[in-house]
């Protein structure tokens, strides 16, 4: 999955280059780094949050200028991101003594990375004092890199941990988010600014591929055949709030 985020990141570099070179400051460019706390929103039976999972998100950031007016801009970029969540949900192991399946409990920490692209408005103020404030809403694009998860699993057989389990086939390739932020810009000289913003992102598509399984009870439910039997696709998705931290040239 790295090609479309390279490809998209050259698309980038071009439209920066022609953009520059029709008129100077029509694109500032930034450079980012944006610890986060990320979790995920399970919407299945027998699936819950346990918990948040901290990160961080670097790379470089652009503002486009619209309308001909510095206050108003598309804010994009390239960045990579580092991201995940906690769940705990109904699961399945084999048992050799049954030669069936029986119920567990998994707790599963999932360590995803994407690389994101923002397509979103940015509002920025006047300039007041050394200070500029922003306000920020739209869409970003994430696609993944890489995906792995730690287990605990918990059954009639006991207790059996796993870790760095790679789980590329069970995450969606591509992910969407809702944008909605705002900070401020300080003025350090010239059109040299240092950027502080708060950016809340909001998960709009499943990260998890496949099936849940079939709760009754509280408990994964065996078919006939000694097999857990399934239920509605895995509704989930990610959500984070990120600290975003800039310099902008």
């Amino acid at each position: 999955m790295k090609q479309p985020g390279l490809v998209l990141f050259f698309m980038m570099v071009l439209l920066t280059n022609s953009v520059s070179g029709q008129a100077s400051r029509k694109v500032r460019l930034g450079l980012a780094l944006d610890p986060n706390l990320a979790w995920t929103t399970p919407d299945n039976a027998g699936w819950s949050r346990d918990g948040i999972r901290a990160g961080i998100q670097y790379g470089l950031k652009a503002d486009l200028r619209l309308f001909g007016d510095d206050n108003y801009s598309l804010s994009t970029g390239f960045t990579v991101a580092h991201l995940g969540g906690k769940m705990n949900y109904n699961d399945a192991v084999y048992s050799p003594t049954d030669t069936a399946s029986i119920a567990a409990k998994t707790n599963g920490v999932y360590k995803l990375r994407y690389i994101n692209v923002p397509l979103a408005i940015k509002l920025r103020t006047n300039e007041i004092g050394y200070m500029h404030y922003w306000g920020i809403f739209g869409s970003e694009l994430g696609f993944r890199i890489k995906a792995n998860a730690d287990y605990e699993t918990t059954s009639a057989l006991g207790v059996e941990s796993q870790s760095d389990v790679d789980i590329s086939d069970n995450v969606s390739a591509f992910r969407a988010d809702l944008v909605i932020g705002g900070g401020f810009e300080y003025t350090i000289s010239g059109d040299t600014r240092i950027s502080v913003g708060l950016v809340y992102h909001n998960g709009l598509t499943n990260i998890l591929q496949g099936d849940a399984f079939l709760i009754n009870n509280g408990a994964t439910v065996i078919d006939s055949g000694g097999n857990p039997a399934t239920d509605k696709e895995l509704r989930n998705r990610l959500n984070y709030v990120s600290l975003n931290l800039g310099i902008y040239f």
